[in-house]
């Protein structure tokens, strides 16, 4: 994932179906913005909450694992982070 500030810019149109128009590229987004947070929280030594088993985990950083870009499927890579 480039966290150099990269964007993605969509020109959308008033529209009653924007999400059945635009959502998968509002999922990509958004997708991308969670893998930027976990990165960045990572990185300073911060935890993260998340949602486990009808319940909330405070994930500490060493414990906190990147998704793969673009994975749908639950992998995870191993402490990836970006220099």
């Amino acid at each position: 994932m480039d966290s150099g500030g990269s964007t993605t810019k969509i020109d959308l149109e008033k529209s009653d179906h924007l999400f059945d128009e635009y959502g998968l590229a509002i999922r990509d987004i958004l997708e991308q913005a969670v893998i930027h947070a976990l990165i960045e929280h990572k990185r300073a030594g911060n935890p993260v909450a998340s949602w486990e088993n009808g319940g909330v985990v405070i994930l500490q950083p060493e414990d906190i694992r990147i998704p793969e870009t673009g994975s749908r499927n639950g992998t995870h890579a191993d402490d990836e982070t970006e220099s």
